[in-house]
């Protein structure tokens, strides 16, 4: 299983989770990662994790329960979530807070 703690970005620790689940089992794919966190088409899973389209909230919530995160890993990954959506938005960067939060969070989980 890969730290969370190690990303900054939630599509490098998408993309990495998705490379970890392929190493692990040579006949995982996007298309069966997509069907297990109940998408029938890959293609919206996909287009997120090439950064073509937006993660909503509805995503996050199926990672939670699919990927059995504790709360503080929960935490940090919605923290990883809002800094995606802002980011691009004229005034706000959260990339200074990154460290802080993980290392709270990180504690925590201990």
């Amino acid at each position: 299983m890969i730290d969370i703690y190690e990303y900054d970005d939630i599509l490098e620790y998408f993309n990495a989770l998705l490379e970890d689940k392929k190493s692990r089992n040579p006949n995982f794919s996007l298309r069966s990662w997509s069907k297990n966190l109940g998408y029938k088409f890959p293609s919206y899973l996909s287009q997120c994790l090439r950064g073509e389209r937006a993660i909503n909230f509805s995503l996050m919530l199926k990672v939670f329960d699919k990927e059995g995160l504790n709360e503080a890993e929960r935490e940090y990954l919605l923290f990883l979530f809002l800094k995606h959506q802002v980011r691009g938005v004229k005034g706000i960067c959260l990339d200074g807070m990154t460290q802080i939060v993980r290392n709270a969070m990180r504690s925590e989980s201990e």
